[in-house]
């Protein structure tokens, strides 16, 4: 339900693309992951444990946020272009940071594909390679003989890497969740010592 009005069409363009590759990378199912009119619960924001400075900091919170169960709402809202000022977007840092913190999200998708890919070419060749030794030909030595068992290991190799940053990334939301429990701690005890503080203050008579 949401429209643009007076947005430049490369700017939009980019915008688009832009979102369209956060949705296969970020956690939840939003339309737009770059939108910075928000709100946030006060509970929410005070469970995180914030690292980024930059313009980055709204996917942290994002991804933090449903790491912790915690859900979104989206509102139907109309983008209007800039009437006074200049613009700080810069499309090479701006992509550059969001496809990395996309990809600490779900590191199958460079891992896992470039993996894939390596291991399909290796069995690709491997058929090739069977049907010349099946008409006779002679394959040891050949460098291409070399060259797909590298291919098949070096798919293997990647595609693990991937696995294993899959599972980094479910143990970083089990420690963010560690950490909103010590928040909420922290929390707790600092009003408990507010008050026993407040109970062993000396009565001190009106007037004295």
């Amino acid at each position: 339900g949401g429209k643009t009005e007076g947005v430049p069409k490369f700017r939009l363009l980019i915008s688009r693309m832009g979102n369209r590759v956060l949705r296969w990378m970020m956690p939840g199912s939003f339309r737009t992951y770059t939108s910075l009119f928000r709100c946030y619960r006060r509970q929410v924001l005070d469970d995180l444990v914030l690292e980024s400075n930059g313009k980055e900091l709204h996917l942290e919170i994002m991804a933090k946020a449903i790491a912790l169960g915690y859900r979104g709402i989206e509102v139907p809202a109309t983008l209007r272009g800039r009437k006074k000022g200049k613009s700080k977007f810069r499309f090479r840092r701006i992509a550059q940071s969001h496809i990395e913190f996309g990809l600490n999200e779900k590191p199958m998708l460079m891992f896992g594909i470039v993996g894939l890919s390596l291991l399909l070419l290796a069995v690709a060749l491997g058929i090739v390679l069977l049907v010349e030794s099946a008409r006779g030909e002679h394959m040891g030595g050949r460098p291409i003989t070399l060259f797909t068992v590298f291919l098949g290991l070096a798919g293997m190799i990647v595609f693990a890497v991937g696995f294993i940053a899959v599972q980094n990334v479910s143990l970083r939301n089990e420690i963010f969740k560690v950490k909103r429990q010590n928040v909420r701690l922290g929390q707790q005890l600092g009003r408990i010592s507010d008050i026993l503080d407040d109970a062993n203050k000396p009565n001190v008579p009106r007037g004295t």
